[in-house]
């Protein structure tokens, strides 16, 4: 667990970096555009493309590693010929698809947006068929760090995507008054095409030699790519659920899609910066440990790591419900950008906040299936979470205002139930975790949230009689929490607060990318 842990703190240190550029990023959107139908047309253009990505380099990664771990075993050489194998294939496929959805794009948003208005769908076309051809570079890029990452080094596949948001802020700031969206997606172009470059000298200076023309290691990408089918399809009614939320808030008010992709982009900052680093650190580890049948100690660190997210998540979300209306605020109302789509924009993020600990408990929990070639279980509940999730948009669409901060709720509530869906099976397969130690960590952490959130709705009243501004409350809200939290969680004796400053110090003793491993 401890080296899962040292690799997750540096990839979460340089995946902070990155997201606070791309927060920057997200600020000058919403300045410069708001939720203007424009934005909505951008979200519904870039839904698909992204939904197939997902699909594709989910399953890659997912079957790839485990198959590259194993070849390594044999030598580099060897596992190179199979990842050389699968990077054709995969490229292949990614580029038929985007030519599909460039020749298609009228026939995909017509069906699948027709809740856009005439010129929003007209829009939404063009972008498509600009975006459409960023999957492949997209997918080369999330090859590219499926290498690295299965050789165990994760600085460069952390890091990289800041040039695609250093590059995107260039076109904003010098094409968005003239180029409009359109500036969005030639900007997410460009800088996937700087992060593929920066990734392939990242490779071959770790030694990785593909020989793309050597049919060597298509047999091995054969038993992956059969490995990999039922995978996909559990995949692809995951993303369903993604494309279900886009296409019914196209349907609801003018800016609600724009609304939803603001704050699902908020609560997807610490999703990839502490949860994506755990994950992709703990995938090679908890492979190899399933490989050599070491079953306890894939129990003890699939526990160490749940209490982790737990003492993370949970005091997180505490805080974005408490402060989602001020936060907005302070980070996106200006410019086109007004105190209506701040009021949208805070409800949905308060509703999507509580999906984070169950969505992290959910890919820990996935990882495990994966390394123990239990992938039936993935499709099962995939498809479970598609019914749920369009049983429940439908109600909280009705019952909640406004409707939009319902399909937030039900995608927390969608995951949240998920997570037992995939621990039950596990726990028949390796036995229950150690609930002794589980349990009561987090029963801790909650009882210190409870404190913190006590803490911070004191904090927000007394600076608020006091006539602070808004900037000022959430200042004092957030230092107040940040103080009572760790105090509270000492007090009932939590041990994570004492783990994450040691892993903190360790990871700044490695003064190299290579020394995560």
């Amino acid at each position: 667990m401890r080296r899962i842990a040292r690799a997750s703190m540096l990839l979460a240190a340089a995946s902070a970096g990155c997201h606070v550029l791309g927060l920057v990023k997200e600020m000058l959107i919403a300045g410069q555009f708001g939720i203007s139908r424009a934005m909505d047309a951008f979200y519904a253009a870039l839904a698909v493309p992204h939904a197939l990505n997902n699909i594709l380099l989910s399953a890659f990664g997912a079957v790839f590693i485990p198959a590259y771990v194993r070849h390594a075993l044999l030598g580099n050489e060897a596992a190179d010929r199979v990842a050389a194998a699968a990077l054709r294939r995969l490229g292949l496929i990614l580029a038929l698809a985007a030519a599909a959805l460039f020749a298609g794009a009228p026939l995909v948003i017509g069906l699948g947006f027709r809740g856009l208005p005439p010129d929003g769908a007209g829009e939404a076309v063009r972008i498509l068929k600009v975006v459409a051809f960023t999957m492949v570079l997209s997918g080369a890029a999330g090859a590219l760090s499926g290498v690295l990452n299965a050789r165990a080094h994760f600085f460069w596949p952390a890091v990289s995507p800041v040039l695609v948001t250093l590059v995107s802020i260039v076109f904003i700031v010098l094409g968005a008054q003239r180029m409009g969206v359109m500036a969005l997606a030639w900007g997410l172009g460009a800088g996937l095409l700087a992060q593929c470059l920066v990734l392939a000298a990242a490779a071959r200076r770790e030694g990785f030699r593909p020989a793309f023309l050597d049919a060597r290691g298509e047999p091995a990408v054969r038993e992956m790519t059969a490995g990999a089918l039922l995978l996909i399809v559990g995949i692809v009614a995951a993303q369903g659920n993604v494309l279900v939320d886009s296409v019914m808030a196209s349907y609801l008010a003018p800016g609600s899609l724009a609304a939803l992709s603001y704050a699902a982009k908020l609560v997807m900052v610490p999703l990839v910066v502490f949860t994506g680093s755990l994950a992709t650190a703990a995938f090679p580890h908890f492979s190899k440990q399933a490989a050599g049948g070491r079953i306890a100690e894939l129990k003890e660190a699939l526990a160490a790591s749940i209490r982790m997210a737990g003492f993370v998540f949970l005091p997180l979300t505490v805080a974005l419900v408490i402060l989602a209306r001020p936060l907005i605020a302070l980070l996106f109302q200006r410019g086109a950008f007004d105190r209506e789509a701040a009021e949208l924009t805070s409800a949905i993020l308060a509703c999507y906040a509580p999906q984070m600990f169950f969505c992290t408990v959910s890919i820990l929990l996935v990882r495990v299936h994966l390394a123990l070639d239990e992938r039936a279980v993935m499709v099962k509940v995939a498809f479970a979470g598609v019914g749920m999730n369009v049983a429940f948009n439908l109600l909280f669409i009705r019952l909640i205002d406004p409707p939009a901060a319902g399909l937030a709720l039900s995608t927390s509530l969608v995951q949240c139930i998920a997570s037992w869906l995939f621990y039950l099976p596990l726990a028949r397969r390796i036995g229950a975790l150690h609930a002794q130690d589980l349990l009561p960590a987090l029963l801790r952490t909650a009882c210190a949230s409870a404190a913190m959130a006590a803490a911070i709705l004191a904090a927000s009243a007394a600076a608020g009689a006091r006539g602070a501004g808004p900037v000022a409350c959430l200042a004092v809200s957030a230092a107040a929490g940040a103080v009572v939290f760790p105090a509270a969680a000492r007090l009932l004796g939590s041990t994570e607060l004492d783990g994450l400053a040691r892993l903190a110090r360790d990871a700044c003793r490695l003064r190299r990318p290579g020394g995560s491993r």
